[in-house]
C-alpha cells in the first residue's frame, strides 16, 4: 500500500500505509512536499491501518517537523497531528519522546 493524501477543511490528511517504513519514504515526503502552497495548512498523520514502522519512520516524522518549523519562520502557523494510532504505534512514540512535537491522539 503506498501513501495517500487528501484535503479536508483545510487539512492535509496523510493516510499511512499498514507498513510504515523506509520503502514508503519518497511517497511519505511527496505527500506534504506538494502542499506548499503558502496556505496556513495543517498536517494529520492518519495512522488507523499502521499495524508495523521502524525507525526510518520516526526520522521521516522529524524531516516533516522540519518543513513544518521552516514554514513557521515565514508566519504559518502549521500544526501536525498523529490520528488513530493503535496502542502499539502510539507506545513507539511515547517512548521516543514524539509528544514533544507532535499532537498525538
Amino acid at each position: 500500500m503506498t501513501i495517500t493524501t487528501k484535503e479536508r477543511d483545510g487539512n492535509i490528511i496523510i493516510l499511512l500505509p499498514n507498513k510504515f517504513d523506509f520503502s514508503v519514504q519518497s511517497d511519505f515526503r511527496h505527500s506534504y512536499e506538494d502542499q506548499k502552497d503558502g496556505k496556513n495548512r495543517h498536517y494529520i498523520l492518519d495512522f488507523s491501518a499502521v499495524k508495523y514502522m521502524d525507525s526510518s519512520a520516526l526520522g521521516m516524522m522529524l524531516l516533516l517537523h522540519d518543513f513544518v518549523s521552516d514554514n513557521a519562520r515565514t508566519n504559518l502557523k502549521t500544526k501536525i497531528k498523529i490520528q488513530y494510532c493503535d496502542k502499539s504505534i502510539k507506545s513507539i512514540l511515547e517512548v521516543a519522546n514524539f509528544h514533544n512535537f507532535f499532537d498525538i491522539s
